[in-house]
């Protein structure tokens, strides 16, 4: 089942990349991402250093939707571990359609 936003389908199994930035793990093939949701939301995680996706100079991390997004949020899974919040992440919807 996909949800309508901005013209766009999105719904469960849908794969995102979204911006972060990147810095040196404590292991030769880890990363630490931070990825900034709004002015005040971080969501930090440590990934494997082949997650991350750079295009143009900017690197991204896949997110995969998780479920059928609801009441103008949807949840999304981030590779490796997130330490700032549980993951999946419920992140708003307004903020995510930038990235589809």
């Amino acid at each position: 089942m996909f949800n309508m936003v901005n013209g766009k389908r999105i719904g469960e199994g849908t794969i995102l990349q979204l911006p972060c930035e990147v810095k040196n793990g404590f292991f030769p093939d880890e990363a630490i991402i931070r990825i900034l949701i709004g002015a005040t939301r971080v969501i930090v995680g440590h990934v494997s250093s082949n997650s991350i996706i750079q295009k143009n100079g900017s690197k991204f991390i896949p997110a995969l939707i998780m479920g059928r997004p609801e009441k103008n949020n949807a949840r999304v899974f981030l590779p490796g571990e997130v330490v700032s919040e549980t993951n999946p992440v419920t992140v708003p919807l307004e903020w995510l359609s930038r990235f589809f």
